[in-house]
């Protein structure tokens, strides 16, 4: 009687470390592979707001060859991932100002150089972050992938204060 109910309760959590392994690695490797793409479009945008500051491209033929980022649609750890959003709404929003007047301001084109720098650096944090912590093979990795997120999420609700309600969440 009881080797038939730990050999079920054995089957049924081995059966759902496979699952959560399996979807540990296809999500980190996607996640990756997304910020991947964002710092291609990144890279080819930075160029052409370069060109642009040492006037080496017309401004209405460069601002026409700018791409926007699409939608960051990832959401691993919470209060990470809504900092992203917004600054990658922010960039997207110079992009298409831009792109919808062909041309660009030189407060602007320096907002802009200063945000696609500052989004460089955390998408190459967060490619840090997957190779380094998430991504390795190892047993820490694993853990880490599910731990995290409760764990950040846990500190910002306990110490963080929240500016839409201006007090300390207790």
């Amino acid at each position: 009687m009881f080797e038939f109910v730990f050999t079920g309760i054995g089957s049924a959590f081995f059966s759902l470390v496979v699952y959560l392994y399996k979807n540990w690695r296809k999500t980190v490797n996607a996640d990756k592979q997304t910020y991947q793409n964002y710092l291609w479009w990144l890279q080819l945008n930075a160029e052409i707001i370069k060109n642009m500051k040492y006037s080496q491209a017309i401004i209405e033929t460069a601002c026409s060859q700018f791409h926007l980022l699409g939608p960051y649609t990832l959401n691993y750890i919470e209060i990470f991932d809504d900092a992203l959003r917004a600054q990658m709404l922010s960039y997207d929003i110079l992009i298409q100002g831009a792109l919808v007047r062909k041309g660009i301001s030189s407060k602007d084109l320096a907002r802009l150089e200063f945000v696609s720098q500052s989004l460089y650096q955390t998408l190459s944090q967060r490619i840090k972050l997957i190779d380094e912590i998430l991504g390795n093979y190892a047993f820490s990795s694993f853990i880490s992938y599910y731990g995290l997120p409760r764990v950040i999420k846990r500190i910002a609700d306990k110490y963080l204060i929240r500016s839409n309600t201006g007090d300390i969440k207790q």
